[in-house]
């Protein structure tokens, strides 16, 4: 039992991405993309498509005229990682284009920006919540999930990165800030310790270098399991709520100390 709901955890932190994407998908959703956009987009960049990848496509709901794609695909100039195909380190394009024409209006191409070793980079979305950093400015967000391959040591997180066009150039402003986070350490069979952990940002009061101030709320939940008599038992050991500001330094927006190496 304890498995199961170790499962459904890590797919609800790892699998964020594609639940979004599958509301995104819904023939409900104005801003959905054809399904060939982000294939075709690749294509024009010199992808090709059998190679290791992921992506994701979405129309701005702020300027229905433009769409955001987000293509991640293993670099030519990968390091080595062994293992699978699909281990090494991918690069990373995003690009503003015409939603009607599909002509490209920006790009931004970070190379090997993305690594997928033992911890699995697994997927890949866009964000288009209401990022308004300033009365003309509203930045967009790519998020990244990583999952864990083992069994004893279940893990599972997504990072969430902000970037803002600016005529024909895309500007990252928050570099991979992690959002959410399930992990683990157990037996197989039950006991065990546990730790999940989910954040959200908005726009704060107050703002730095004409930005404004964004507030990320973290709720980290620690759940002790073991067997008694028989029954696999959980209990909530501690409950932690934290919140950080980050500011705007003139380039992008400072982490705090804390989450540095997160």
């Amino acid at each position: 039992m304890i498995w199961d709901k170790l499962v459904l955890s890590a797919c609800l932190v790892c699998c964020a991405m594609t639940n979004a994407s599958a509301q995104q998908n819904k023939t409900s959703d104005p801003y959905q993309c054809a399904k060939d956009t982000a294939d075709q987009a690749a294509i024009k960049l010199g992808y090709a498509l059998e190679r290791p990848h992921q992506q994701a496509c979405r129309i701005m709901p702020s300027d229905p005229g433009k769409s955001i794609v987000a293509l991640a695909y293993l670099s030519k100039d990968s390091a080595d990682f062994g293992g699978s195909e699909e281990m090494g380190e991918y690069d990373l394009d995003i690009l503003i284009q015409d939603s009607t024409s599909r002509k490209q209006l920006s790009r931004l191409h970070l190379p090997r920006l993305i690594e997928s070793d033992a911890i699995r980079f697994s997927g890949l979305s866009i964000d288009t919540g209401l990022y308004q950093l300033t009365l003309a400015l509203r930045a967009f967000g790519i998020r990244v999930v990583h999952t864990g391959s083992s069994h004893a040591n279940p893990y599972g997180a997504s990072h969430l990165s902000l970037f803002v066009q600016k005529g024909r150039q895309i500007h990252q402003v928050l570099e991979s800030l992690l959002i959410s986070k399930d992990s683990g350490e157990w037996d197989t069979s039950c006991a065990g310790n546990f730790t999940s952990q989910s954040g959200s940002i908005r726009i704060a009061p107050g703002k730095n270098q004409d930005m404004a101030d964004l507030l990320l709320t973290t709720n980290q939940i620690n759940t002790i399991a073991r067997l008694d008599k028989d029954e696999c038992k959980e209990v909530k050991d501690q409950t932690v709520v934290n919140n950080y500001r980050l500011q705007f330094n003139g380039k992008n927006y400072l982490k705090p100390a804390e989450l540095q190496e997160q």
